[in-house]
This record gives C-alpha cells, sequence and structure tokens, in this order.
C-alpha cells in the first residue's frame, strides 16, 4: 500500500496538529514544530523492527503482518 496524496496530506496535518498541541502543553512555541519527512516505508520499517524485539512472535507471523511471502 502507498500512503500518497490527499490521504498523506491528511495525516501529515493530524500530525501536525498534535504536535502543535504537544508544543503548548510543553511551553514551547507551536510555530516552530516541523513535521519530519516520512513515507509508508518508515511505517513498514519500524513495526518491523518491533515486531522483532517482541518476544513470542515466530517469523511466520511478522511476515505475515506485513504481508510478505515466505519461500
Amino acid at each position: 500500500m502507498r500512503i500518497g496524496g490527499r490521504v498523506k496530506d491528511q495525516i501529515d496535518a493530524e500530525m501536525l496538529k498534535v504536535l502543535h498541541e504537544m508544543a503548548v502543553e510543553g511551553g514551547d512555541d507551536p510555530e516552530d514544530m516541523v513535521l519530519a519527512h516520512w513515507t509508508n516505508h518508515h511505517i513498514r520499517r519500524t513495526v518491523r523492527s518491533r515486531l522483532s524485539r517482541l518476544k513470542g512472535i515466530d517469523l511466520e507471523t511478522r511476515e505475515a503482518i506485513l504481508a510478505h511471502l515466505l519461500v
């Protein structure tokens, strides 16, 4: 699945809104907050890394979650 266009713009806007709220709560200027560039691959890589750290989740399950096929 590729996140792009309007959907990614909506996600980016929501993420920036949360960053602004966190800045206000922390006493920082929300206008100083910048959302770093990201792609759906970043999410996929993070999920895979975190799954590898969990105990009790075997390789087949981790790969199935990411829709990879095992040969």
